[in-house]
């Protein structure tokens, strides 16, 4: 489902009633690659697990987790490509980051781009979200304590639950794959205080089949999360066409005019969500005030509006 807009009352009134429904999350963006989690953008999927490694052993003393995912949530807050792709619960913050790139001269993979912004949505009781994530660990009785390896450990028990393809090895303590994503969400029912823990299982295990994407919502562990109200989708696959097709079947399109950007952007400047409150660090601020004032003079050059108006 796609729904275009090309006027701005009718685009806040939009998100205003899905935001109100209080089920839906939400990403913005501006090209469609952006659907992408960067690791497989920047073509690093085979060395996924060394960029957590060399991470940990140069960034450790930046690092304030308690868990893989803060540990990765870290990672891909300072740059670091990871599979992990940032979703929010406010639509209003994914209208900004649909919004963050100025219309360009540019030549566009996808021709949609040139016209269009957009935010995805999906219903989170379709889907699957987490706050905890247990872990399957199958290492030795020697272990070294690090946050990498669990990752890497974490990313291998969400391969073994949603891939069929994945050979679960004779030494695992489970007999099959579905022991393995039983146990997965029982684990979580158990610590999280879910009254009916068979029913939260059965619910997710037909979800894990019925191949929902799978959304963590995990500790509040920097400001940026906080301010940005964000939550991520876990991909289980980096295979780029499989990993489209789970985003197409499970979300919702809305397509943003490009001429409404300037407009937009005032109105979410007047409540509160600008880069310089969702992105609160100083090299966020820097990149921010330069775009600001490049936004600025772009708007009062006639050269710059010629350029950009006539058609390509």
């Amino acid at each position: 489902m796609i729904d275009t807009f090309d006027n701005k009352e009718q685009l806040l009134d939009r998100l205003t009633e899905l935001a109100g429904k209080g089920n839906y999350v939400f990403r913005g963006y501006n090209t469609q690659d952006q659907l992408l989690p960067n690791v497989v953008r920047k073509n690093m999927v085979d060395v996924e697990n060394e960029l957590l490694f060399q991470f940990e052993r140069f960034g450790a003393q930046y690092i304030s987790a308690s868990n893989p995912i803060d540990f990765m949530s870290y990672a891909q807050h300072f740059g670091l490509s990871t599979r992990l792709l940032d979703f929010t619960y406010n639509p209003f913050v994914a209208l900004y980051f649909a919004l963050f790139t100025p219309k360009s001269n540019g030549k566009y993979t996808n021709p949609d781009d040139k016209t269009y912004y957009y935010i995805r949505y999906a219903a989170t009781h379709q889907n699957i979200v987490i706050n905890h994530v247990p872990y399957f660990n199958a290492g030795p009785f020697f272990e070294i304590n690090s946050f990498a390896q669990r990752s890497v450990a974490l990313i291998g028990t969400v391969d073994m639950m949603f891939n069929k393809n994945v050979k679960i090895e004779p030494d695992i303590l489970f007999e099959n794959r579905s022991a393995i994503i039983q146990q997965f969400f029982k684990t979580i029912a158990i610590h999280t205080n879910i009254e009916n823990v068979n029913a939260f299982v059965q619910k997710n295990e037909s979800k894990v089949a019925g191949r929902k994407i799978l959304f963590i919502d995990p500790s509040q562990s920097n400001q940026r999360l906080i301010m940005q109200q964000g939550l991520f989708m876990f991909p289980y696959t980096l295979d780029k066409n499989e990993h489209l097709n789970i985003i197409e079947n499970n979300t919702r399109i809305i397509r943003i005019h490009k001429d409404l950007r300037e407009s937009l952007l005032g109105y979410l400047d007047t409540i509160g969500i600008n880069a310089f409150r969702i992105m609160p660090d100083l090299s966020s601020v820097c990149e921010a005030v330069e775009r600001k004032v490049r936004d600025k003079r772009n708007a009062k050059s006639e050269l710059f509006k010629r350029k950009y108006s006539e058609p390509q």
